[in-house]
C-alpha cells in the first residue's frame, strides 16, 4: 500500500495548521493571528515556532498549556501574573520577574521562594513568616531568618545550615528531640535535652554511660529508649536483672569421691574398687536447689552429670556474690552413707 505524502502547501494556511500538526505553522510565512491561534488550538506548543506572538496568543498557549510558557520569549506582564498566580513553578522559566511577580509568587506559596535566584531580605522574610519550612529553599540564610523559623515551627529546624548554640538551645527548649536534627551535640546540649524528657536519649547516637545515667534516675522508662543497655544501665533502671549463669570452676572431694565441673557439667569419680551409689545429689546455684536423680558410679570409673542448664540468674547488683556447690550422700558397696557438702561464692564475672 502506497503511503500518502501531505502536502501542507496545497492547504489554505487555516486548514493547514490542522492537517499537518502544530508543527507546520513553522512553514508558514507570516502567519496572521488567526492561524496562530488555530495552530494554538491545536497544541499549545506550537508557540515555539511563532515569532514575536501578541499577548492575545501567548494567552492562549498558557491557558491551553501552563508549561508552554517556557517556549514564549519575553511574555507580558498580564501573560506572567495569568501562569504564576495558578501555578508558581512556573516562575523557574521567567527571565528576571518583577518584584510583583515575586511577592505575588510567595504570597500564594510561600515555597515559591526556590524559583526565585537571590531573593531579596524582604522576600525571605515574607516567606518564612507565612510558613518556617520555606527557610529550606534559602540560601545565605541570616540568623534573624534561622530563628524567626524555629520559633515558629521546629520543623524548620532540620533545614538550617550551621545552627548556632543559641539556634540549638532555642530549638530544645521548644522540644528535646529536636536534637536528633543536631550534628555532634555538645555535653551540654546532650544533657539539656535529656534533662527535659528522659526519652529524648533514643534521639542522641551512642549516648555515653554518664548520659545513660542520667536519664535513667530521671526515668527508669527511659531504658526502652536505649539500643543494648549494659547490666549496670538495667539493674539501675528495673532493681534487679538476670544474668547468664555458666556453672564456675569447682571441686570437692574425700577418699572416695571426687567432684569436679568441667565445660559446665558434673564429673564424678570413684576413687573406690567398688561400686559407689549416688543415694541424692542436690545443686546449689544462688537461692535455688536442684535435685538430680539417683544412679550408680563403676569402681574406679567416672561419671559425668549434666545437672541443670545455664539457666539466667537473678542480680540486684553487679557486686552480688553467687552461691553454686553441690551436696551429695553416697553409699560405697554395702557400707554407711556418707555425705560430702560444699558451697562457694563466686562473683558476676566468674559465671559469665
Amino acid at each position: 500500500m502506497k503511503r500518502r505524502t501531505i502536502r501542507v502547501s496545497n492547504y489554505p494556511k487555516w486548514e493547514s495548521v490542522r492537517v499537518g500538526g502544530p508543527d507546520s505553522i513553522a512553514l508558514i510565512k507570516n502567519p496572521s493571528e488567526k492561524v496562530q491561534l488555530a495552530a494554538i488550538r491545536y497544541n499549545a506548543s506550537a508557540i515555539r515556532h511563532i515569532n514575536n506572538p501578541s499577548e492575545k496568543v501567548q494567552l492562549a498557549a498558557v491557558k491551553k498549556k501552563y508549561s508552554s510558557l517556557k517556549f514564549i520569549k519575553n511574555p507580558s506582564e498580564k501573560v506572567q501574573s495569568f501562569v504564576v498566580y495558578r501555578n508558581v513553578e512556573m516562575l523557574s522559566y521567567i527571565k528576571n520577574p518583577s518584584k510583583e511577580l515575586q511577592t505575588m509568587a510567595v504570597k500564594r506559596n510561600p515555597k515559591a521562594i526556590r524559583y526565585i535566584k537571590n531573593p531579596s531580605n524582604e522576600l525571605k522574610i515574607m516567606a518564612v513568616q507565612q510558613n518556617p519550612e520555606a527557610i529550606c529553599y534559602i540560601k545565605n540564610q541570616s540568623n534573624e531568618l534561622k530563628i524567626m523559623a524555629v520559633e515558629q515551627n521546629l520543623k524548620a529546624f532540620h533545614c538550617i545550615h550551621n545552627p548556632s548554640k543559641e539556634l540549638q538551645l532555642i530549638a530544645i527548649k521548644q522540644n528535646p528531640k529536636a536534637i536528633r536534627y543536631i550534628k555532634n551535640p555538645s555535653k551540654e546540649i546532650q544533657l539539656m535535652a535529656i534533662n527535659q524528657n528522659a526519652n529524648t536519649i533514643d534521639c542522641i547516637q551512642n549516648p555515653s554511660k554518664e548520659l545513660q545515667i542520667i536519664a535513667i534516675k530521671q526515668n527508669p522508662k527511659a531504658i526502652d529508649y536505649i539500643k543494648n543497655p549494659s547490666k549496670e544501665i538495667q539493674l539501675l533502671a528495673y532493681g534487679k536483672v538476670k544474668v547468664p549463669f555458666n556453672k564456675p570452676k569447682y571441686s570437692n572431694n574425700d577418699t572416695n569421691i571426687q567432684l569436679k565441673t568441667i565445660n559446665g557439667k558434673l564429673q564424678i569419680t570413684n576413687n573406690t574398687k567398688q561400686f559407689l551409689k549416688v543415694l541424692s545429689l542436690a545443686e546449689y546455684k544462688g537461692n535455688d536447689i536442684f535435685n538430680i536423680t539417683s544412679f550408680s558410679v563403676p569402681p574406679e570409673g567416672v561419671k559425668t552429670v549434666d545437672t541443670t542448664n545455664s539457666a539466667d540468674i537473678e542480680i540486684q547488683s553487679l557486686k552480688d556474690k553467687i552461691t553454686f556447690g553441690y551436696a551429695i550422700e553416697y553409699q560405697v558397696g554395702n557400707g554407711k552413707t556418707q555425705n560430702l557438702y560444699k558451697t562457694n561464692k563466686y562473683s558476676i564475672n566468674d559465671i559469665k
